[in-house]
C-alpha cells in the first residue's frame, strides 16, 4: 500500500472525525472505509523510518483520529475498545518520536 495514499485518506478521516465526532462517523470510517488498514500502514512507516518532519505530522493525524473517536465514545461505550486500541497503537509511536527528539 502506498504511504501517500494512506496519509491522504487519514487526513480526510481525521477532518471528518473532527467535524462529526459521532458513532455513525466512526462506523463509516472504520467499517465501510476500513481506515484501520491505513492507520497500520502509517504507524509502521513511522516506527520503521528515521525521524522526519513527516513523522511528527503523521503522529498528529493519528492523534486527531484518536480524539475524534474518543469524543464519539462518550456517547457509545461500546467504542471504548477501539479507543484503547488506537491509544495503544500511538504509545510506541510517541516513544519513538521522543527518543528521536532526545538524540537530535
Amino acid at each position: 500500500m502506498r504511504l501517500d495514499v494512506s496519509r491522504r485518506l487519514l487526513i480526510l478521516t481525521s477532518k471528518f472525525l473532527a467535524m462529526f465526532p459521532i458513532p455513525p462517523t466512526v462506523s463509516l470510517v472504520f467499517g465501510l472505509y476500513q481506515c484501520h488498514y491505513f492507520i497500520s500502514n502509517l504507524s509502521c512507516h513511522i516506527l520503521e523510518s528515521p525521524l522526519s518532519l513527516y513523522s511528527v505530522e503523521d503522529e498528529g493525524i493519528l492523534e486527531t483520529i484518536l480524539a475524534g473517536v474518543e469524543r464519539a465514545a462518550r456517547h457509545q461505550k461500546h467504542l471504548q475498545p477501539l479507543v484503547l486500541a488506537l491509544a495503544n497503537n500511538l504509545e510506541p509511536i510517541r516513544l519513538h518520536l521522543n527518543r528521536g527528539a532526545e538524540v537530535s
